[in-house]
């Protein structure tokens, strides 16, 4: 059976796409079958929608900006779920509805991994990591990716950025996201 990873966050603008776009990249480069499906109707994904059902080994799911049945229903059998979220605190609210959602309805074994986006020495990381891990003890799996230019270039150029600025920050730190997804899909790294 197919692994799912999906990208889930009720506030709109947080990374999802492009993160979903960059593990797409990732798969592409290790050769991996995956379905793509794309329940953000904004088209903001790089990536087509996919369904090669009989060959996928992965479903990689990205969602709007919304809680809807269907992105509960996503959270409810998936594998792996990403949560990108920017620190500040305008984030917070939408975050805990997502949380919460997420830790009343997940897959007893489903793994959850913050990714906290778009951070710069002007944001306030630092108080917001501490109340996420506070709050939300249970979900330890947290990669933090920078405020990045070259990032914002590789999309406009429809790439990745870890094919267009490989010793980026923002690579270095995608690819951390990557080998921890890996890891836990149980892939050999």
């Amino acid at each position: 059976m197919a692994k799912t990873i999906a990208f889930i966050n009720q506030k709109g603008g947080v990374g999802k796409s492009v993160l979903c776009d960059e593990l797409c990249f990732e798969f592409d480069r290790l050769a991996l079958p995956y379905n793509l499906y794309d329940l953000d109707g904004q088209g903001g994904l790089i990536h087509e929608q996919e369904n090669n059902t009989d060959s996928a080994e992965y479903w990689i799911v990205d969602t709007p900006g919304q809680l809807t049945e269907q992105v509960i229903e996503t959270v409810k059998t998936a594998d792996i779920i990403i949560v990108p979220t920017r620190a500040s605190i305008k984030e917070i609210e939408p975050l805990q509805r997502t949380l919460d959602i997420i830790r009343d309805t997940k897959k007893k074994k489903a793994v959850v991994i913050m990714v906290l986006n778009g951070w710069n020495q002007y944001t306030t990381y630092t108080q917001f990591e501490d109340w996420l891990t506070r709050e939300y003890p249970q979900f330890d799996k947290m990669v933090t990716l920078p405020q990045s230019e070259p990032l914002a270039q590789a999309e406009s150029n429809r790439i990745s950025v870890i094919d267009y600025k490989p010793r980026n920050k923002a690579s270095e730190q995608l690819k951390k996201l990557w080998s921890i997804v890996k890891y836990e899909l149980g892939m050999k790294l």
